[in-house]
């Protein structure tokens, strides 16, 4: 278990690197375009593809750390076990959605591998390195949902509800 939750963790750390690097990648076109004059070929479409990347490769951390959008307020005034009936249900729900979208989205990129396709742009590299980001950043999300359903069914380590539920232990 605590394999998988590091694991999120660093896929988590991996996905803001890659938010950081769209944010470079279009930086670095603005300045090119607008300043010298010469665009670039590659960063808007690298920034897409970390963009991409970035998020859903990082779902399965937010899910470990429960920063999905909750209404705290509400949420902390309900005692333990109505606390854990909320949040199995929330997890089962999203547990759910990973999973449809994660089967249609490996659906999606198999036909991009079978037919070949590719962006049509610049660069023109296969769909599927796009198309390949959701599913797989589901399927991690899934895998740390069921971790979480099952910690949260046997009340087994309460996981924190993001760094407030961190500062809030250390005070």
């Amino acid at each position: 278990m605590k394999a998988i939750d590091r694991a999120s963790d660093f896929l988590g750390v991996v996905g803001a690197a890659l938010l950081l690097a769209t944010g470079a990648f279009l930086t670095y076109e603005v300045v090119a375009r607008y300043v010298f004059t010469a665009p670039t070929k590659w960063a808007q479409e690298l920034s897409e593809l970390s963009l991409l990347w970035g998020v859903f490769i990082a779902l399965g951390r937010i899910v470990h750390r429960r920063e999905n959008i909750a209404i705290d307020v509400v949420y902390e005034r309900f005692g333990t076990a109505r606390r854990r009936l909320i949040d199995g249900f929330a997890l089962a729900l999203t547990l759910g959605i990973l999973v449809f979208i994660a089967r249609y989205g490996y659906a999606l990129a198999w036909e991009s591998i079978e037919r070949g396709t590719t962006t049509g742009t610049m660069l023109n590299y296969p769909s599927w390195w796009e198309e390949l980001a959701v599913p797989v950043g589901c399927t991690w999300a899934a895998v740390q949902a069921v971790l979480e359903l099952y910690r949260v069914v046997t009340g087994r380590g309460e996981t924190p509800r993001g760094i407030d539920a961190d500062m809030a232990r250390h005070a």
